[in-house]
């Protein structure tokens, strides 16, 4: 990073989250053609429409700031998708490739969840209040949808290993 005033750091950070956008709205579709899961396939669609949502709201930060945002790919970004399609076990059980790839969303998850609450805490501690907002906004929208993942991942384990995994009680303490 080469910031040479708040905005350009500011706006270097947007770049690098609307490039993780343009990534994802090229990869999900993609991604979820694998997946024989009926709930995680909707899952990741609705991730790519908010995907193509935020790049519309991040293309509209730009404008305000009268900036112009770089093009490319986040590096570090595509190492998470690299790696998910690497791992993906083409010829596994459903239900196995199933969890693996809801693993891998909530990688995917929390490199987002991260990435905004970084740049939302400097754009707030940097005084840009409407950038703040709509990265709040995103965030809010990433920590939901991780938290309904991470609730399915209970029902795929359960599906990919039922042997495995011992019922819950019938009558709990």
């Amino acid at each position: 990073m080469k910031a040479e005033s708040a905005l350009s750091l500011l706006t270097e950070l947007l770049t690098d989250l609307r490039q993780v956008q343009i990534q994802l709205v090229h990869w999900l579709p993609t991604f979820a053609a694998r997946v024989n899961h009926p709930g995680l396939r909707h899952l990741i669609g609705k991730h790519g429409a908010e995907s193509s949502a935020h790049l519309v709201r991040l293309d509209g930060l730009f404008s305000l700031h009268d900036a112009i945002p770089e093009e490319g790919i986040s590096k570090a970004f595509k190492l998470i998708i690299d790696g998910s399609d690497n791992e993906f076990p083409g010829n596994a059980d459903p239900d196995q490739s199933d969890l693996i790839s809801l693993i891998q969303m909530l990688r995917i998850e929390q490199f987002e969840i991260t990435y905004y609450e970084i740049v939302a805490r400097v754009a707030e501690q940097l005084g840009f209040s409407d950038d703040t907002v709509m990265l709040q906004e995103f965030l809010a929208e990433r920590d939901s949808a991780a938290s309904i993942l991470r609730d399915l991942q209970s029902e795929m384990l359960k599906n990919a290993f039922p042997t495995q995994i011992p019922p819950e009680p019938l009558f709990p303490d």
